[in-house]
């Protein structure tokens, strides 16, 4: 009994300890405050993207069968990080997948 309390004790504060952010473990005070991730590089993000809008009603909607689907999805690759320099409402306003500046 006493070895799986151990363990499982062992294994929670292990979540604790790991799930701690590596590139800004050492930021303390203003810096961790004003970290800004979009300066810092970062890796490739992969995307998939299908249409999936669907114009099916009624009972044909509701016997529908999503593994059937033969949607093909387009790959892409998200290689910049740059914000756009834009303050105020045409920030807010700001649209990244227009490529709107």
């Amino acid at each position: 009994m006493k070895k799986i309390v151990l363990t499982s004790v062992f294994i929670l504060i292990s979540f604790f300890v790991l799930a701690q952010e590596q590139d800004r473990k050492n930021l303390k005070g203003p810096a961790f405050k004003n970290y800004k991730v979009w300066e810092h590089k970062s890796e490739q993000v992969v995307l998939y993207v299908g249409n999936d809008k669907l114009s099916l009603q009624g009972p044909k909607f509701k016997n529908y069968k999503p593994w059937d689907n033969k949607n093909k999805l387009t790959k892409i690759v998200a290689t910049s990080s740059k914000r756009p320099k834009v303050t105020g409402p045409k920030y807010k306003n700001y649209k990244p997948w227009k490529n709107s500046h």
